[in-house]
């Protein structure tokens, strides 16, 4: 992460810094953008980089912060999980996915720089902090569930979150990939996602013997 000292710089020189990075590494990614490149759009000279930032490891962090606290704020005004009861969870859920899926259709952008991540070594994603960020929000929701009896719990939370996010993504793809069907069946394919996934999550799944 950025140097404290970046905290108190012109927003505008900032905000001048940190769009040219997040363009530049949403079409090359961590390590196909230039840093030579991002620093010529933003106007700043290799010296002043380095009084903010220790590398391009640490912008690109600084950067995939940006966007990740994009996304946890769609879920900002939602009632806390805790007061979630096992009546309106699975409706609680497909709420939550339709805001989720309604954002990245309309901040494609966000979701592009976000995808960069899946070019990133596990090693680089833990280093940046950021997957747990991402998966935080699904694990407490699916604790609250197994606390509910209606989420299941013979398989390991962490599992069961990692697989949720799985399906997260490859419809946030979709969605990125084919915006204009996307916003045209929203509800439709939110509704459909989520049925799914009360079918691999509820409690009492019973699977046939093979």
């Amino acid at each position: 992460m950025p140097r404290p000292r970046f905290d108190t710089i012109d927003p505008e020189r900032r905000h001048r810094i940190l769009s040219s990075a997040a363009e530049s590494f949403r079409h090359g990614g961590l390590h196909g953008a230039s840093l030579n490149d991002i620093l010529a759009a933003a106007g700043i000279s290799k010296g002043a980089y380095y009084y903010y930032f220790d590398d391009k490891m640490d912008l690109y962090a600084t950067v995939i912060d940006e966007a990740v606290r994009r996304f946890e704020a769609v879920f900002a005004g939602r009632p806390p999980v805790e007061e979630l009861s096992a009546s309106d969870f699975w409706s609680s859920l497909e709420d939550n996915y339709r805001s989720l899926f309604s954002f990245s259709v309309d901040n494609a952008e966000v979701v592009e720089l976000v995808q960069t991540l899946s070019d990133v070594s596990p090693e680089e994603v833990e280093q940046l902090g950021v997957d747990a960020r991402c998966l935080s929000w699904l694990q407490r929701y699916l604790e609250r569930g197994q606390e509910l009896g209606v989420v299941r719990s013979d398989l390991p939370l962490n599992v069961l979150t990692r697989l949720a996010g799985s399906v997260d993504k490859s419809m946030g793809r979709w969605l990125f990939e084919n915006p204009e069907d996307g916003i045209g069946m929203l509800d439709e394919r939110t509704a459909q996602i989520v049925e799914m996934l009360r079918r691999v999550l509820e409690a009492h799944v019973q699977f046939p013997d093979h």
